[in-house]
């Protein structure tokens, strides 16, 4: 029992930091064509920060898919049920 709670939150942690790592990735990206846009009369200045949480909310379900599918996750399930 000890074992399985210690692996589910490694893996968790793990997941977590994937998509924490793909969200600065994205909002990065986010961030440098906003303001390239902004920069070149393209997008208002104002709406800049409301275009780029909009970018990330469009952009959230693909990120948790992608840290919920990660190969971690996928070795915690495997994992948990040998434990069991």
């Amino acid at each position: 029992m000890i074992f399985q709670r210690s692996l589910v939150r490694e893996f968790s942690l793990i997941a977590i930091a994937v998509v924490g790592v793909l969200l600065a990735i994205i909002l990065t990206r986010l961030l440098i064509l906003m303001l390239g846009k902004a920069a070149s009369g393209d997008v208002l200045p104002e709406a800049v920060l409301g275009l780029i949480a909009f970018g990330i909310l469009s952009n959230l379900p693909v990120l948790l898919g992608i840290g919920c599918s990660s190969p971690c996750c996928s070795r915690s399930r495997e994992a948990i049920a040998t434990a069991r």
